[in-house]
Order: structure tokens, then sequence, then C-alpha cells
């Protein structure tokens, strides 16, 4: 509900201003026309979420308040390089508490080699 009102009031703001764009007897028709083109496109382009683009931290880039990428335009974040392993170890640890499947030769028991069978206990 707030983004939504908060793209009305944009858009009611760029009605005035294109209003008053109109007005303006100075500029011609077709440059009043870009002005109120990009007026709309830009008050639409509020309600839209921007894309959060991430940059990994080097060694002695990852201090408290790092400088902006050179390369890295609109909102980003930065993370820890280790990040990445934690959350892929974090999915193989789901994955291993999933029942293991014995396959081959260990999946049809023998009297021979037993695998299916824990050691018996003493």
């Amino acid at each position: 509900a707030r983004r939504k009102r908060r793209v009305a009031k944009k858009l009611d703001q760029a009605r005035k201003k294109s209003a008053h764009i109109l007005d303006n007897e100075d500029i011609g028709s077709r440059e009043k026309a870009n002005e109120i083109n990009k007026l709309y496109k830009k008050a639409a382009a509020a309600g839209k979420k921007r894309e959060v683009s991430y940059v990994v931290a080097k060694k002695h880039k990852a201090q408290k308040r790092a400088q902006r990428p050179a390369n890295v335009k609109g909102p980003y974040k930065q993370v820890d390089p280790r990040m990445k392993k934690d959350t892929a170890a974090k999915r193989s640890g789901a994955k291993q508490g999933q029942k293991r499947r014995l396959k081959g030769k260990q999946a049809k028991p023998t009297k021979q080699f037993n695998t299916n069978k824990s050691a018996p206990r003493r």
C-alpha cells in the first residue's frame, strides 16, 4: 500500500510539472514531449524495486566503510567471500541429512560382505 501511495504521489507531481512545462512557451513542442516522457518514466521507476548487485569484498577492501567499487552502478551489497562457501556448506549439510542409498553390491547383502548391518556390539 505504501509503495502504491508513493507511486501515486510521484505521478501526481509529474502531472503538475508536465502542466507547468506545457504552459512554458520558450520550449518547442518536441522538447516538451521529451521532458514530459522523462518525468513520467522517472515517476514510474519509483515504484519498482531496484536490483541489488552483490560485490565480493577482497582482502584489503573488506573494511567497515568501504568505497564504492568503480564498475558498480546503483544499489550494491558488499559480501564476505566466505559467505558463498558457508551457504554451500549449509546446502550440502541438508543433503547429508537425507537417507543414504546403497549402490551396487552393497545394496544386495551377502554373507561374506554385509554392509547393510552394523557391526555386532560386544
